[in-house]
This record gives structure tokens, sequence and C-alpha cells, in this order.
């Protein structure tokens, strides 16, 4: 037994009531022991865990084994309505009695048990506590289905866990075992077959008529679990390396009709991440989507969120930011099944789209959502996403009061996880803040520590435009201060033109930054005082906010092209039509239908200045 103990337990285990309760007496008369209920149950619990200790050291060796296995079949038999809340103790006691099957089979189950409640480090240590267990020869034996499951639940659980490097080694060790697909050694030859089966699938994709027409094999559905696992944990990390090494496996995908295979149509509608996060092709992208979507995915509870997560992804990168679905009916589910990471990735990506509308109430209740869950179930994922959507919405809304009150903490927490990718976008929004309070030596470092990330990671739009943002933002802000006969002036002006072409470039890749990049070329050119050029971006910046409805955005474009368009030395005095003052107003009424108090503000300094 161990510190606490039930009395039913004990009653069960021991040969005579009358000695049990005379020596329970006894030890709580001297204070040893003190009795309580727990669940209408009587319990007691050593006062002092030395005194469990010392009671438990003076029983024989062979005794202690004997009371255990009393104890545990006394725990089975008397709690047997609710035995899923003692699985870790009978582990504990079959493992003290020396019954290695036993203690492997309650450790299965009180990590099943942790991750249907949500804690999966506990799970973990449980699983892998069991596999220790195993004997190398059924470990080997890749005919062992129970053993091949535990191993996938311990992948599965290192990627939910934020451990990505350790969760893609070991798919791959898995994906090696269990199937007949190989990996390259080299990492020039994975490079040239990526980038050849990227490729290939591309075309597969969209010739599907010509492909898509084999019968699955047994063991495909293992293949695909596993492949979704890996992609899944290569894409949080290096995106480059998710599309090298996850097309060969894409392109035999799509050799079969596996209309009818959940684990195939999840990894297909995850794959479609290859062209819409990279940018390469959103029409391929769609078309998967559509696929999936067509075949009667949401039939499959926990393919569906997947589904919803890559769908939600997707329409984050192209604009589509009209949500139609119930958001909390999607999370309960995804909760409910135990899709914990998806569902995450889903509040995130929905928190985003929020944001861009301009809707700060439901971008607050989603951020609180995800460090609610950071911190009920004690994921790592779910708080560096919750940090990761705190600082871009407070950025956006312009609420940096409370952003400095997370600060701190977000870069701590999100630096504990050693997500290049977030620490980039971590610190950039940093920068971008720090140069909204005119605080430049702040933002200096805070972008410093984003280049010193920035390398490890491939330019994905979604991290790379915000690092961009910063960059270039703050160069803007040097370049007021230099002279044309300073040195600094032509390098910094020629990185301003190249990263403001490139921040463009890249935001036609994630909407969502095309306005304010167009904003930030149209102010590089108001620097230079070229008027028609700083015209035509302001334009473009309209036009884009208006297209996609990113109503943040739109808002500061009009007050931007009202200020410009005010200014006296700016010889047009109208754009679209619209002057200078009726620009103003379409901003100021925006500002306050959002309530952007800081945009207020700005708005309220202008029109007394002018």
């Amino acid at each position: 037994m161990g510190r606490n103990f039930y009395y039913k337990v004990l009653e069960e285990a021991t040969d005579t009531i009358e000695e049990l309760d005379e020596r329970l007496a006894y030890l709580t008369d001297v204070q040893l022991i003190s009795e309580s209920k727990k669940k209408e149950e009587i319990e007691y619990l050593f006062k002092h865990a030395l005194a469990q200790q010392l009671t438990y050291d003076s029983m024989m060796q062979q005794s202690r084994i004997d009371s255990h296995n009393k104890i545990a079949r006394s725990i089975e038999k008397v709690f047997a309505n609710n035995i899923n809340e003692y699985y870790s103790t009978l582990a504990y006691h079959y493992e003290k009695a020396e019954n290695k099957e036993k203690t492997e089979e309650y450790l299965i189950k009180a990590g099943d048990e942790a991750i249907r409640t949500g804690a999966s480090s506990e799970a973990l240590n449980f699983y892998e506590e069991a596999l220790e267990l195993v004997p190398e020869s059924r470990r080997l034996d890749k005919s062992d289905i129970q053993i091949r499951d535990l191993e996938i639940k311990i992948a599965n659980l290192y990627r939910v866990t934020g451990k990505n490097l350790e969760a893609a080694e070991r798919y791959r060790q898995l994906i090696s075992k269990y199937t007949n697909h190989y990996f390259m050694k080299s990492e020039m030859f994975t490079k040239y077959r990526g980038i050849l089966n990227l490729m290939v699938f591309f075309f597969m994709v969209n010739n599907r008529r010509l492909f898509f027409g084999k019968k699955v094999y047994e063991g495909f559905e293992i293949f695909m679990k596993l492949t979704y696992g890996f992609g899944m944990s290569l894409i949080s990390m290096n995106s480059r390396q998710f599309a090298l090494e996850t097309s060969p496996i894409m392109t035999r995908v799509c050799r079969y009709d596996f209309r009818n295979s959940p684990e195939a149509l999840r990894l297909y509608s995850t794959s479609s991440a290859l062209f819409s996060m990279t940018g390469l092709s959103f029409t391929t992208s769609r078309k998967m989507i559509n696929f999936v979507e067509d075949t009667g995915i949401r039939n499959d509870p926990n393919g569906y969120i997947s589904f919803m997560m890559i769908k939600r992804m997707h329409h984050y990168y192209t604009g589509n930011w009209d949500i139609q679905e119930d958001q909390n009916t999607v999370v309960n589910q995804g909760l409910r099944v135990g899709n914990f990471w998806d569902t995450v990735t889903y509040i995130m990506y929905s928190g985003l789209v929020h944001v861009e509308s301009g809707e700060c109430k439901k971008f607050l209740e989603l951020k609180d959502k995800l460090l609610y869950l950071a911190d009920t179930f004690d994921d790592s994922y779910s708080g560096s996403q919750g940090y990761r959507l705190a600082a871009l919405g407070f950025y956006k809304f312009r609420m940096f009061d409370k952003f400095n009150a997370i600060a701190k903490e977000g870069a701590k927490y999100i630096g504990n996880t050693e997500n290049s990718a977030l620490l980039v976008v971590y610190h950039s929004i940093e920068s971008l803040i720090h140069l909204n309070l005119g605080d430049l030596k702040n933002a200096d470092k805070a972008i410093i520590i984003a280049e010193q990330w920035k390398d490890k990671i491939s330019n994905v739009p979604v991290y790379h435009t915000q690092y961009l943002l910063a960059r270039l933002k703050l160069d803007l802000e040097k370049f007021k201060s230099l002279i044309k006969s300073d040195q600094h002036f032509r390098q910094t002006l020629k990185e301003i033109k190249s990263n403001s072409n490139k921040l463009i470039a890249q935001s036609k890749k994630l909407i969502a930054n095309l306005t304010e990049a167009y904003l930030l070329k149209a102010k590089s050119y108001q620097l230079l005082t070229k008027n028609q050029k700083v015209l035509k971006y302001l334009q473009l910046a309209i036009q884009t906010g208006e297209k996609y409805n990113g109503r943040l955005e739109l808002s500061r474009a009009y007050f931007e092209t009202g200020k410009f368009l005010s200014d006296p030395k700016t010889k047009q005095q109208q754009l679209n039509g619209l002057t200078g003052k009726d620009y103003l107003e379409k901003a100021r009424t925006m500002f306050e239908e959002m309530d952007l108090q800081w945009d207020l503000e700005e708005y309220r300094k202008f029109v007394q200045q002018s």
C-alpha cells in the first residue's frame, strides 16, 4: 500500500476483520494514521511519509510481494465499477508484486486514461514505463500489434507535447520498421528526391483521373497514421523538410483509391499545406481540400477536426475570413475525441482570422481559450500558440500595455519549446510594438533576437513576412535620420527597396499582411518624395483591404491615405474621387466601430495639428 489506503481494500485483502479494526484503531490512537472520507469511502493516511516507509521496510521481501498482490486484487474487486481511477495505483502494486504482465497492462491503461483527461505528459511517462518492461524479442517482432500501437502512442505524445524533433525521429524509425518506405541517408539525395516527388505530387493532384485507382493494401492505414504524425512533427519545425520528406510518400498515396480510408483522407487534407503554407499553389491546395470534403470526412470525428484545422489555415492564407461554422462545436468535438494538436491549431488560426476582421472580443476569447488549455492540461503547444496569438493580436489592435504585461513570460515560454518559427514571429512582433512606441533601441534588440532564429527556418510566408514587416519598418525609421552624405544612406535605401519587394511578394502568399506591406511600400516612397508611387501603393493597400474585408488594416490604409492627401505639399487632392477629409472620416468611423483607442488617439492628434 502507499501512504494513503482505503478500508474496503484492506478489508478485502485481510483474513480477519476484528484484527484489522483493532490495528487501525491502535495506529489512529498513536497518531500514526488519520481517518477521513473520500467519495463515501473510508480512507486512511499515514501522517508522516517516514512512518509509512519504516512500516514498509519492516516487512520481509516475500511478504511485501504477497501484500501488493492481495492489495491489487482487492482494488480490482472493490472498485470494479470505477477501476479507471485506479489504473496507475494498480500498475504500482503489480510492479512491486513483480508481475510484469499486469504492470504493463495497467501502465498502458493508465496512459490511455491520462490521454482521455488531457494529461499528455503523464500519459507519455506511463507508456514509456510500459515499453521498458517489454522484452527485446517483442520489440523486434514487427507482427506484435500491441507493441506497434504502443510505440505509435509514444511518438504521438512526443509530438503533442511539443517535442517535435524527438517525435519526427521516432516516426522515421516506425515508418522504416512497419512499412516498406525508406528514407535517404544523404541530405543531398533527400533534397533531389523531395523536389522531384513534389513536382510529381503536384501533377497527380491536378490530374486525379489518371491515378487514385489501386486498391489499398493491408497495413495502408498504419502507414497513413505514421506519415500524418511524421508530417505534423516536421511542419512545426521546418516546413522545407516537411515538403522534402513527405512528398515521396504522398506520390505513393496518390496511386490508391483511398476514399474509404479515414487516415489517408486525413493525411491528404493536411498535406495540402505543402501548397498553401508555402504559397506554391492555393488552387492545388483548394482542390485537395474540396476532394476530402466531398468524400464525407464529416463522418469521421477525428479526421473532421484535422480537416477543419487545415481548411481554416487555407482560408487564413488566402484571405477568406468569413467564418460560418460554430467554432465552439468544432473545438468541443476536437477535445472530446482527443485530437488536441489539430484543435489547438484550429483555435489559433481562427483567432488570427478574427484579428484581421477587426473582431477584438472574439480574438481575446480564443487567446484566453488557448492559455486555459495550456494551464489545464500542462500543454506547451497550446501555450506557445496562445502567446503567439496574443502577441499578434495585441500588436494589431495596438494594445501595447497588454503585450508589455506578458512580453517576458511569453518569450520565456516559447523559448523553452525551442520552436524557431514561433520565436521569429514573437520577437518580430515585439520589435514592431517597440517601433510603434518610438523605442528604436529595444526594437533593434528584438529584431536581432528574431534574426538569430530566422536562419534556422525556411522562408515560409506565415513566419517570414512578420520578420520582414519588422525589419522594413525599423529600417524606415532609421532612414528618416540619415542624410544623403551619410555612408549608410545608400546601403539602407538598398535594403529598404529589397525588403519591401520581398515583403510584397511573400505577402501575396499570406494575404493577412498584404495591406500593411503596401502601406510600408508607400511610406518608403513618401520618404523619397515620389508622390505618384505613394498614391499607387496607397491605392493597392485600399483595394486589398476592401477585396478581402480586412477591416483592421483597411481602416489604417484609409487613415494614411487621408493624411497624405491632406498634406498641402501633395499636388493630387483626391484618390478614387475622395478627398483626404473623406478618407479621414472613413478611418475614424472604422476606428470607432472596432473600438481602436490607440488609432483614435492618433487620429485626434493629426486633426489637431492640421
